[in-house]
């Protein structure tokens, strides 16, 4: 595996663990804090933006899979009614993107993977920038979702550490649950 394929791997197993703790702290709100609506919230709520988070990835694992069924998706569509089918959801696209990469070659980043602009039309980049953008993409929103727990009597989950080695003892069982270990 290359340099630059290992540390989209690294990233894809960041990406996983920071997912199952995110959604690990909001599995503690009640129902209604879970989907109150918040000012804050680029889309409405908390599940809202963890909706959003699961569209996005499912929007561009087709792309880089080279499945396009349609050019636009809808922001409006639920995913799941709930956290746990959410959850569920986005842990599935999490190690989907990780098995993604670990199949990916040197070569494979530099595919074009076909999006469309904002005018539909079909425009194309390379898989490691859309790697690189999915990954910006989650740490945006789900930095929006650890604010919006500061509204809440859940403390957000730690999330700034990047598997050091000073952190692992902490982090050890997460990570064999995970598979990650």
């Amino acid at each position: 595996m290359s340099d630059l394929c290992a540390h989209f791997a690294l990233l894809a197993r960041n990406n996983l663990w920071s997912n199952h703790r995110l959604h690990g702290a909001c599995a503690q709100l009640s129902g209604g804090e879970y989907r109150k609506p918040r000012r804050a919230a680029f889309f409405g709520s908390i599940h809202g933006t963890l909706n959003h988070i699961l569209l996005i990835d499912r929007y561009y694992l087709d792309r880089l899979a080279g499945r396009v069924e349609k050019e636009r998706f809808d922001d409006d569509v639920e995913l799941a009614p709930d956290l746990p089918g959410l959850t569920a959801a986005q842990t599935t696209a999490d190690r989907s993107l990780l098995a993604f990469i670990l199949s990916l070659t040197e070569t494979g980043l530099e595919a074009p993977v076909t999006l469309s602009d904002d005018d539909d039309r079909p425009v194309q980049d390379p898989v490691r920038t859309v790697l690189l953008h999915l990954f910006l993409h989650q740490v945006h929103h789900r930095g929006q979702v650890h604010a919006l727990l500061r509204e809440t009597p859940v403390e957000p989950p730690q999330l700034d550490e990047f598997f050091l080695s000073q952190d692992l003892g902490r982090r050890e069982a997460e990570l064999r649950d995970l598979g990650l270990a």
